[in-house]
């Protein structure tokens, strides 16, 4: 990505601003997965009584 001098500033905060919201995204992915494995775990004690 090539940014000119006057556009550095902007698209420096655009990019952090993105790179954030992607982190916040991907975290949400992983908590989902963690519940969705925890959930199967707690079916599998269930089934072993």
């Amino acid at each position: 990505m090539i940014c000119r001098k006057t556009l550095n500033c902007t698209s420096l905060i655009f990019m952090i601003r993105e790179r954030r919201r992607l982190e916040i995204a991907d975290g949400l992915q992983t908590f989902s997965q963690r519940q969705l494995s925890n959930r199967q775990q707690v079916e599998r004690l269930n089934r072993a009584d």
